[in-house]
């Protein structure tokens, strides 16, 4: 079983790009929770928590889409994700538009997410 060019190229991306733990090197640990929703709707079965691995992990944050009819569909978390990890805060929520088609249409599924952060505490 081959896997799909857009897998690929994201997994590509993701080794290219700037290690999480340098970018916001007071982080120790991440987790997003995250729900697709759909017409308005959460999308049954497509709410996840991904519990990023810090010391490993890239500073880029693409999630394809959970539809399995969505052509060149996913999300790009990465700028309001490092955004908010550069501030440190703790807690802060997101969505993104899918960017795929079905057919000749726009996708038109979101992602709502919800990161909760743990930082380094430094000095007295």
């Amino acid at each position: 079983m081959s896997v799909p060019s857009a897998r690929l190229e994201r997994w590509k991306r993701e080794d290219q790009a700037a290690r999480l733990s340098v970018e916001a090197p007071a982080l120790i640990q991440l987790k997003l929770e995250l729900c697709e929703v759909s017409n308005g709707r959460r999308v049954l079965d497509s709410t996840r928590i991904v519990h990023i691995v810090v010391p490993r992990a890239a500073a880029r944050f693409e999630v394809p889409c959970g539809d399995d009819r969505c052509k060149d569909g996913g999300y790009d978390l990465t700028h309001e994700v490092m955004r908010n990890l550069r501030q440190q805060r703790r807690s802060f929520v997101g969505q993104d538009s899918c960017n795929g088609y079905l057919g000749d249409h726009p996708c038109g599924r979101v992602l709502q997410f919800v990161a909760h952060a743990v930082f380094q505490v430094t000095g007295p």
